[in-house]
């Protein structure tokens, strides 16, 4: 009995150190890519490609163009290691005031050319650092009982 739960606990834990892969973004096809390029106005690019992730405006820009992003990334993680961004794409797409494509850029990264992870944080006045009885038992005593709202 003892053998068979020592392989299940080893099993379980040899499991769940296995690589998470993920795609992310909105992750386009070769061929919608290539259909983008030719693409004229603002309605052929959303009957391709849909709303893109983000557009930034022409008052943003300090520019008379409209500029539409398409982004997707892909990922690889093991375990609680960092994660390793292998393929990071870009599309961005131009307008001008009568919505017809100005220009189309495809931009696509490869090994972490454009994508990396960064532990760094950002200090802020009044930030409290708290101790490892604070951080296991910091929240007893501040949940609202039955989902009252308040104290």
């Amino acid at each position: 009995m003892k053998k068979i739960l020592i392989i299940a606990f080893i099993s379980i834990i040899l499991s769940s150190c296995g690589a998470k892969v993920k795609d992310g973004g909105y992750v386009l096809r070769n061929t919608q890519i290539e259909e983008l390029q030719k693409a004229k106005t603002k309605s052929e690019v959303i009957k391709i490609a849909g709303s893109p992730s983000s557009k930034f405006d022409k008052k943003l820009l300090e520019n008379e163009n409209e500029i539409w992003l398409y982004s997707s990334y892909h990922y690889y993680q093991t375990a609680f290691f960092d994660p390793v961004f292998d393929k990071y794409d870009l599309v961005l797409i131009s307008f001008d005031e009568k919505d017809n494509v100005i220009s189309t850029k495809v931009k696509q990264f490869k090994n972490k050319e454009f994508l990396s992870y960064s532990n760094e944080t950002t200090e802020f006045e009044g930030q409290i650092e708290l101790g490892l009885i604070s951080e296991l038992f910091g929240n007893i005593g501040t949940v609202n009982p039955l989902g009252t709202m308040g104290r």
